[in-house]
């Protein structure tokens, strides 16, 4: 439309820069004007000094900058003074609708702009003059004093500013029209793919943007003169400005947060009362592998995103902190799983430091949240054992074991081969056969669609709708808005109704002792050690897994292996280092052998010699009759 080709031309007027250099500066200004920054925008503009006759160039460009980003911020509030609402009225009329918002919403949120816009279009002027005019009035200071008093415009805005988004938020909520119309608006080219609430915190970086131009020119300044003494009093007043500013918002999570949005692209993250807490890289376990992905900790959620590309992230999920549970791993080196409502899995950290500051800020970070929530339930930390806990089969999203974690069916012990597939329930997570898990059940945490699960959680879901489980009930309840009286009604007429049991051929199953069914690989009870080894073979070394219990050393194909391959009494036997010329293909500081007379050695080598000791020291304990 010809407003928009207007638009366009209006905002890229010429400013100094060309529009697209000018946007840059500015944003790169969002949360702090390095060094770097302005010496690159100074060396860009040194040409302009052919042009004029200065005594100090780098003094003539910092205030000229100072200008030109005055400037840029300007048509920032003019799109939102000006052009959102023109841009209001002829979505308005373009779609026969007689008023997309009441005008006195409308109001509220674009809020005293309208008076900063007036006070930073007389600030401009007087800038550029003084810049036009360097040769006969070197000086800015003065300017920035005679506004001074005005600023204070700016502390009311940031003190309403956290308002100001949530009546925004509201507003898109309450009238859809408004909301689709301020959609289209975004996409626009003069808003350069950045949404409303990115304008709108403009204010709120331009005063420390001011801060840092001003040093930067009072650092340039002789001493003994006027326009120093002017430009500490300039510089005193940003700084009032600022500190009561910082008392308001905090700028540094801002600062952030814009950051991080910027990166997000549409995904709107700056919200009141959010603060950033911690983001990285860790790796997430998938059925087969591990795949690296990004994450962020905020104080009330935390994202799980992917790369785009080196700079820009896609939010996969924004998991909530309220009812998220954090449970660690005591079988797998720096691994700890997230579980929620609607969406469980396990991380894996690359070291000690990352793993530790990860949990650490987790447990901190849903504590705090559920304290401002002011709910009543205590935080508790999980069980990683597979419990039948009413409060999390169905009802939260279980953690997927990884298929090579597991080498049988961890139902019916079933071995699996290239043609006997694996699968998951999605009730418990565990990994089963097709015989194991051939039943369909009504999840929870699915809205009570229907997903497949093991045979152990199909019999528990049943039980608990038959039995009208209370917290079923509230879920229910809550789910479909129902009272009382409907909610029992559903469960006993209609959701019992998708529970379905098929039946299928049975792999028939080779003879398995008992005394390899005694301990699983992943048991976390009353165990002596458990971890990975490599044991020395025919073939060479192979790695195992092995757990140590009452003076018996099980061994394992998989760490979550439900029966052992073998099993060991270990009693009687004596533990040795070997030599450190036992062979070429391993280092002695991590090998130890099991000895036993009339037996042949039995020869382990550890990943590293810490893990070496702690198993030294385990068999030593339990060779011994106590």
């Amino acid at each position: 439309s010809s407003f928009l080709q207007n638009f366009d031309k209006d905002f890229s007027t010429d400013s100094g820069l060309s529009t697209l250099d000018s946007i840059e500066v500015f944003k790169e200004s969002d949360s702090d004007l390095s060094d770097t920054a302005s010496q690159r925008s100074i060396k860009v503009n040194k040409e302009d000094l052919d042009n004029i006759s200065v005594s100090d160039p780098t003094v003539y460009l910092i205030a000229k900058e100072l200008a030109t980003s005055e400037k840029v911020y300007i048509d920032a509030l003019r799109l939102i003074v000006f052009r959102l609402k023109e841009f209001l009225e002829e979505y308005s009329e373009r779609n026969g609708i007689q008023r997309l918002i009441p005008q006195t919403d409308l109001l509220k949120i674009i809020s005293s702009l309208p008076q900063l816009l007036s006070l930073n279009e007389d600030l401009y002027y007087d800038l550029k003059s003084r810049v036009d005019n360097w040769a006969e009035n070197p000086k800015i200071a003065d300017v920035i004093i005679k506004k001074g008093p005005f600023l204070k415009l700016y502390t009311t805005y940031i003190k309403e500013f956290e308002t100001v988004c949530s009546h925004l938020d509201e507003c898109r909520n309450k009238y859809p029209k408004f909301a689709e119309a301020l959609s289209e608006f975004e996409t626009l080219p003069i808003c350069k793919s950045l949404n409303l609430k990115h304008y709108m915190l403009k204010p709120v970086q331009r005063i420390p943007q001011y801060r840092l131009l001003l040093q930067k020119y009072l650092n340039n300044i002789e001493v003994n003169t006027e326009e120093y003494s002017n430009s500490q009093k300039a510089l005193e007043i940003i700084q009032q400005v600022l500190n009561h500013t910082n008392d308001t918002l905090n700028l540094d999570n801002l600062s952030k947060l814009l950051q991080i949005q910027s990166r997000l692209g549409s995904h709107e993250i700056i919200k009141p009362g959010r603060r950033f807490l911690l983001e990285g890289e860790l790796y997430k376990l998938s059925r087969k592998e591990m795949q690296l992905r990004f994450f962020i900790l905020l104080s009330d959620c935390l994202l799980y995103t992917t790369f785009l590309t080196m700079s820009t992230l896609k939010v996969n999920y924004e998991l909530p902190l309220l009812g998220m549970k954090v449970q660690t791993n005591s079988t797998e080196k720096y691994e700890f799983s997230i579980i929620t409502s609607t969406r469980s899995f396990t991380l894996r950290a690359r070291n000690s430091n990352e793993y530790g500051d990860w949990v650490r800020s987790l447990q901190t970070a849903i504590e705090d949240n559920n304290q401002r929530q002011l709910t009543f339930a205590t935080f508790r930390s999980i069980d990683s054992s597979y419990s039948y806990d009413s409060l999390k089969l169905g009802q939260e999203a279980p953690v997927w074991i990884q298929d090579k974690r597991t080498t049988m069916c961890q139902i019916c012990t079933a071995e699996f081969t290239m043609t006997f597939r694996r699968h998951h329930c999605r009730s418990c997570g565990k990994v089963v056969c097709s015989k194991c898990s051939s039943n369909k059940a009504p999840l929870a945490y699915l809205q009570f669609r229907c997903g497949r699960v093991c045979k152990q959680c199909f019999d528990h879901l049943l039980k608990e709708v038959m039995n009208h489980d209370r917290k079923l009930l509230e879920l229910v309840k809550t789910e479909f808005s129902l009272n009382d009286e409907k909610a029992n009604d559903y469960l006993d007429n209609t959701l019992i109704g998708f529970f379905k049991r098929y039946d299928c051929n049975e792999k028939t199953k080779k003879f398995v002792p008992q005394r390899l069914k005694e301990v699983a690989g992943d048991e976390l009870g009353d165990i002596t050690t458990s971890g990975w080894l490599m044991r020395r073979g025919r073939r060479g070394w192979k790695r195992m897994w092995f757990v140590l219990k009452d003076s018996v050393l099980y061994e394992y194909k998989a760490s979550h292996d439900v029966v052992a391959h073998r099993s060991l009494p270990v009693l009687g036997y004596t533990v040795s280092r070997l030599p450190p010329n036992f062979h070429e293909d391993c280092d002695y500081n991590l090998v130890f052998s099991l000895d036993h007379p009339g037996q042949p050695s039995l020869i382990f080598m550890a990943l590293s010699v810490d893990f070496c000791q702690m198993w030294i020291s385990a068999l030593t304990e339990a060779t011994v009759l106590k």
